[in-house]
């Protein structure tokens, strides 16, 4: 068959383009392929107190904490003076965010996870701190002893035990609050005639110290400050009240910064509406109660109605995630 100019051009192009994206490609680096393995890449979950550094080195100017369970990718492994390091990105694009030391890292070679059934339908599951204990059970076929353990962990009593936790007696529905549990590793065995398989998951207690403090969340609250939004927003305003009462009352008020947003419509609708959107609180502002309470009682409606215009909801929003500084902070609530 004979090719036209014009196809011959288009061939010519594709074959240009290929060869520029496989040149452009070779030039990023690429996360280490796991032992074995040919296309798999390593990966590390980051475990509490973990720290990205500038250069691998054991000293206090880091970059950023990291909060615990945060999966990386491990782009390369070193060695020096101060330790084993690894050099990781949050992405496989080749995008490398820094250094973090060994040891504040457990590798992830599974990548999978496993969830809880509800414990009001099945039994609480034991976590185990060895292998072997639980191992023994198994292999004696001794369900009295692992149940005996198990009610001992779910009474709070962990004398003399091999377990160290226990599921939570509450259902979690991981579809709306995620949670993560790592398998690390597995192991097939026979429990009776029933084909069962022992799981070596990693997880944070809920009593760890470390995992409780280096967490932060920013809340901020976007409010309808229009004319017809009067008589709602005193409603409003006491709701927030209570929500900061609620986390101050717990402890946790310097772990939990509020800000806050008013929103209503484009000032070319009607004159004197102020603005179309504004952060009357911002996130280093509400650390404060007294700040945050104060600003809440100053929050008015409009004086001027735009009619039959709509609030712009959507700029508010957008104010609170693009504007609202959330930089030291694990998680942000709108």
């Amino acid at each position: 068959m004979k090719l036209s100019n014009a196809h011959w051009l288009n061939v010519l192009v594709a074959g240009i383009l290929l060869s520029f994206s496989v040149c452009t490609a070779a030039q990023n680096p690429r996360p280490l392929i796991m032992e074995g393995k040919e296309t798999l890449f390593q990966r590390v979950i980051a475990i509490p107190g973990a720290k990205l550094m500038e250069e691998p080195a054991n000293t206090s100017n880091s970059l950023a904490d990291v909060s615990p369970f945060t999966v990386f990718y491990v782009y390369q492994r070193t060695n020096n003076e101060s330790g084993d390091w690894l050099q990781v990105g949050y992405d496989s694009d080749g995008s490398i965010d820094g250094w973090m030391a060994a040891g504040s890292a457990i590798d992830w070679n599974q990548a999978l996870t496993v969830s809880f059934k509800d414990p009001a339908k099945n039994s609480r599951v034991p976590l185990f701190g060895d292998r072997d204990s639980l191992k023994n059970l198994v292999e004696k076929q001794d369900a009295r002893a692992y149940e005996a353990l198990r009610n001992k962990a779910a009474e709070g009593d962990p004398s003399d035990s091999p377990v160290i936790a226990i599921q939570p007696p509450e259902f979690i529905d991981i579809r709306r609050n995620f949670y993560l549990v790592p398998i690390l590793d597995h192991e097939d065995v026979l429990i009776g005639s029933e084909q069962g398989r022992l799981l070596h998951v990693a997880s944070v207690p809920l009593q760890d110290p470390k995992a409780a403090q280096s967490y932060r969340a920013g809340v901020v609250f976007v409010i309808d400050t229009t004319v017809s939004m009067g008589p709602y927003i005193e409603r409003t305003r006491n709701t927030m009240q209570s929500v900061y009462q609620a986390i101050e009352s717990s402890g946790l008020s310097d772990q939990v910064s509020f800000g806050l947003i008013g929103y209503r419509d484009n000032n070319d609708a009607a004159a004197g509406l102020e603005y179309l959107s504004r952060i009357f609180v911002n996130l280093d502002e509400g650390v404060s109660g007294e700040k945050f309470l104060g600003h809440i009682a100053s929050l008015s409606p409009a004086t001027a109605s735009s009619h039959g215009c709509n609030e712009d909801a959507f700029a508010g929003v957008f104010q609170a995630i693009e504007e609202i500084d959330c930089t030291g902070y694990d998680a942000r609530y709108v």
